[in-house]
């Protein structure tokens, strides 16, 4: 009985561990089989894309879509291994504490081995689900590169494909009539939209409205240009060059202001007022973009050529040029309105190839047209003329010469293109290449437009910080317009790709390709990796000398620390800021640090060798800010030249010579040869002025003098007492020396010079006589040469009289 009892409790509890384990079973087996459907809907998705790829009547819109699919696909694949992969990090830690597995003939405990064994295969599953994602997104990269290609092709052989030949009877005739009907039926719109009562309705509620709403709008615009002449010679008057800009560009906008009313109200009406059908719809809405590309050449026009207002003018051009190329502009802009409106207009209205041809073939010469005027004039400025300038000429930095070369290089280039690609447009639109005519007059307009925009911003940002920083040459705000152009250029990039063809999804891609980054080794880097370490290095620096400056103007000043100590200490404390902001770069970047160290050692035999100066140069310099044997502010003398120290840096110590130049010293000489630091403990030091009498002179009064003159001096001290040294006798004068002890010895010259002074004043009032070299000559001969000169005098005496008038002339 008992064991019954027994049987049935052991049953009991066995049913309650399964019960209280089966939800956790569940729990872990949801989300795996979440993960199998995802996988199993990516290769559902990916069948359909090969199914579609090899089908040759699937779109182009279709393409686009299914890659928007697969690369949608292709980033949950990703994530979700990435996911996956972090699941195993805990395993892999509980293996590790497990140990390494016994070695072959060893055994260990049957609990560690089973855990050990389970653990593994839990790992393998892990690993597998991840490959399985992995192979997903694999899979979707190769789609969508063939879908890319594909699109391509497609593309490069709509270039190439020839359709209706305007030039034909055949195919303008019937664009004729095509083109009557379309003015028909729009027509036929309108009185249809005006009879009908439900429109009728629309027009009475709407239209009195956005009349309204036009009228004052273009109104006060137009009130506004009116005024605007007086109003900008107001602002002008002292204005600078940064103010003078911002002029220009509200002068521009002001002026822009009225037709952009008229126009915004024009497409609210054909859009919404009740006064046409579908067509006078659609036709509003190629409208649209039609009249930003206009207002935007115009817009761009007056603020770069300002013809109307020379003051404001941003380029170099007279009067006459000026108003020629804003007039040349303004045809660029006329020439996408056309193509947006009429073109682009014409296959949202579904109109014939032939139709549309013919219409292309006007635009493209409306175009070709607008490129050789506005060619005229982007031509290099014209060099200065040889000579003149003189000594400007010569001082002119030589990058600033390389990039004004490079700029007169990018202008004649462009020129060349625009004057290339008018002809060829308008051929190959005669010729019926509808699509190639129209890539070679778009594209080039549209690069004109957003590099003239892309001036203008430049030109706002620099000038804008001139009249900030005004005259001041070393500002850091200077470097805000490189910034500025750096940041324009990275916008207009992607801008003038999608202008000469490519896809947003080409963007896309490319921008996942620099993201990606480059293996090394087992690390990817990518530019955002990079970003970082730029940024995390930049702070650690600007913190470390953020708490170096504070420490040299507040904390230092406040302790008993002298000059050279506290300059040891800022110097300390930036090694010690830097290479923590080298480390916290490199780690931010993900990187692993034993890594490092392994490369580290490699290369320490090439370190040894080919850096040996530097790196014992540098260890020079950190044993003369540790055992301090020269620090900043001393007066030292190192191979025969003198001078103050007035930085230790890393690898040189600088010293200034008393003729304020500057003497760059290597660290290792500094601690390998010997060094006079005469300010090494303590400022004190000996002064010794050399001073000589006349023979005759009174030594003992010479000495009191002396003595006097010496302890005297302000700047000498009590003690040790100066004294005065009977140096000795010379050839002319007796010897003396004084010789005293100075509170600072960086005074040495100043004192020697006024004890100089004092020394000649008080002799001359002691009848003292301060002696000059004196010699003794002993002539031998004296009876010879008595005749010698007896006899070439009588020579000189007998010489004809003429030789002497002929010497003398």
């Amino acid at each position: 009985m008992k064991l019954k009892i027994l049987r049935a409790l052991l049953a009991g509890a066995l049913l309650a561990v399964a019960a209280l384990g089966a939800p956790a079973t569940a729990r872990e087996a949801d989300p795996q089989r979440a993960e199998a459907q995802q996988v199993a809907d990516w290769e559902a998705l990916a069948a359909r894309a090969e199914k579609l790829l090899q089908d040759p009547a699937v779109t182009t819109q279709e393409l686009e879509e299914l890659r928007a699919q697969l690369d949608a696909a292709r980033i949950a694949a990703r994530a979700l291994a990435q996911k996956i992969r972090a699941d195993a990090d805990p395993v892999r830690a509980q293996l590790e504490a497990l140990g390494p597995p016994p070695a072959e003939g060893a055994t260990e405990a049957e609990s560690v081995a089973a855990e050990r064994a389970a653990l593994n295969e839990k790992l393998a599953q892990i690993d597998g689900r991840a490959r399985k994602a992995e192979q997903a997104a694999a899979l979707a990269d190769a789609l969508i590169a063939r879908i890319d290609a594909s699109v391509r092709e497609r593309f490069a052989r709509e270039l190439l494909t020839r359709g209706p030949t305007p030039l034909s009877p055949e195919v303008w005739r019937p664009a004729l009539a095509e083109t009557a009907e379309f003015g028909a039926r729009v027509a036929a719109e309108v009185r249809q939209a005006w009879s009908d009562p439900v429109r009728a309705r629309q027009r009475e509620d709407r239209l009195p409205l956005l009349l309204g709403l036009v009228i004052a709008a273009a109104g006060a615009a137009a009130a506004m240009r009116a005024r605007a002449s007086s109003m900008f010679r107001r602002m002008l008057e002292g204005a600078g060059g940064g103010r003078r800009l911002l002029v220009a560009v509200f002068a521009a906008t002001v002026r822009v202001l009225a037709p952009a009313a008229a126009a915004a109200g024009l497409v609210l009406i054909l859009r919404h007022g009740g006064l046409t059908g579908a067509t006078g719809r659609l036709l509003a809405d190629a409208l649209a973009p039609a009249l930003i590309a206009l207002l935007g050449a115009r817009a761009i026009g007056l603020a770069y050529y300002a013809p109307y207002d020379p003051e404001l003018r941003l380029s170099s051009a007279d009067d006459r040029e000026a108003r020629s190329a804003f007039r040349a502009t303004m045809l660029l802009g006329l020439a996408l309105f056309c193509a947006q409106l009429f073109l682009r207009g014409g296959q949202a209205l579904g109109l014939s190839p032939n139709t549309l041809a013919v219409w292309n073939l006007g635009v493209t010469a409306l175009g070709a047209t607008a490129m050789l005027a506005f060619a005229r004039h982007v031509r290099p400025d014209p060099a200065a003329p040889a000579g003149a300038g003189g000594d400007d000429l010569a001082a002119e930095d030589e990058a600033v010469a390389e990039q004004s070369q490079l700029v007169r290089r990018a202008q004649a280039l462009g020129a060349l293109g625009l004057r290339l690609c008018a002809p060829l447009s308008v051929l190959l639109a005669a010729a019926g290449y509808y699509a190639a005519s129209r890539y070679l007059t778009e594209p080039p307009i549209l690069t004109v437009g957003l590099i003239g925009a892309g001036i203008v911003l430049q030109r706002l940002v620099r000038d804008a910080v001139e009249a900030l920083v005004g005259g001041d040459e070393n500002s850091g705000l200077r470097l805000i317009p490189i910034l500025a152009g750096f940041a324009i250029l990275c916008v207009e990039l992607p801008l003038l790709a999608l202008v000469w063809g490519a896809r947003p999804s080409d963007l896309s891609e490319w921008w996942r390709m620099l993201t990606g980054g480059f293996a090394v080794g087992d690390v990817r880097l990518s530019p955002l990796d990079f970003l970082t370490f730029a940024v995390v290095l930049v702070l650690g620096v600007s913190a470390t000398r953020l708490v170096q400056a504070v420490l040299r103007g507040s904390v230092l000043p406040n302790t008993r620390l002298d000059t050279g100590a506290r300059a040891a200490v800022v110097s300390g404390v930036g090694y010690l800021g830097y290479t923590v902001a080298g480390l916290a770069a490199i780690t931010a970047t993900g990187l692993d640090l034993s890594n490092l160290a392994i490369v580290a050692g490699a290369l320490s035999v090439g370190i040894g060798f080919g850096l040996q100066n530097i790196v014992s140069n540098f260890v020079s310099g950190v044993i003369l800010l540790i055992e301090r044997p020269v620090k900043t502010g001393d007066w030292i003398e190192v191979g025969g030249r003198q001078g103050t120290v007035r930085k230790i840096a890393v690898r040189a110590t600088e010293i200034e010579t008393f003729d304020r130049a500057t003497l760059i010293v290597p660290n290792s000489e500094l601690i390998s040869s010997q060094v006079l630091n005469m300010t090494h403990g303590n400022t004190i030091g000996r002064v010794i002025v050399p001073v000589g009498v006349a023979y005759g002179s009174d030594v003992r009064k010479v000495e009191r003098i002396l003595l006097e003159i010496a302890r005297a001096h302000p700047l000498t001290m009590g003690y040790p007492a100066p004294f005065v040294v009977f140096q000795g006798f010379g050839d002319s004068a007796l010897n003396f020396e004084i010789r005293a002890y100075l509170r600072d010895v960086n005074t040495v010259v100043s004192v020697r010079s006024e004890m100089n002074f004092e020394i000649e004043r008080r002799f001359r009032e002691e009848g003292i006589e301060i002696p000059f070299p004196q010699r003794d000559l002993n002539l031998r001969n004296v009876d010879a040469l008595r005749a010698l000169l007896a006899e070439r005098g009588a020579a000189g005496d007998g010489a004809p009289s003429g030789g002497g008038e002929g010497g003398a002339a």
